[in-house]
């Protein structure tokens, strides 16, 4: 399960980071704000499969660099979608920290 977890921070900051990139409609973008909030929510209860369902609905509304798409309507990132991004990427940051000294402490 940890490896797991661990998985899931990496593939998050990747698709936060990709988040910061993009160009989405503003519809898009409520949708990418309200998956950011419930993804703060689900942390703090703890909720990893929430958690992971909402990065993984953000990742669907994100274009493919590959392939991207022509918007109608397109903008850059929101002011309140890169606070979201910011909080999750530090909160995300501090559980590896506190997963790690946790595994410190149990192996002495």
């Amino acid at each position: 399960m940890r490896a797991e977890l661990s998985d899931l921070r990496d593939e998050a900051r990747e698709i936060l980071e990709d988040v910061t990139r993009v160009l989405l409609t503003p519809a898009d973008w409520q949708e990418v704000e309200a998956s950011l909030t419930a993804m703060i929510k689900a942390l703090d209860r703890g909720d990893h499969e929430t958690f992971r369902r909402e990065l993984y609905h953000v990742e669907d509304l994100i274009p493919l660099e590959r392939a991207p798409r022509a918007l109608s309507g397109a903008t850059g990132t929101t002011e309140p979608v890169l606070e979201r991004t910011a909080v999750l990427v530090e909160r995300i940051g501090v559980e590896d920290t506190a997963a790690e000294q946790a595994e410190e402490q149990n192996e002495q």
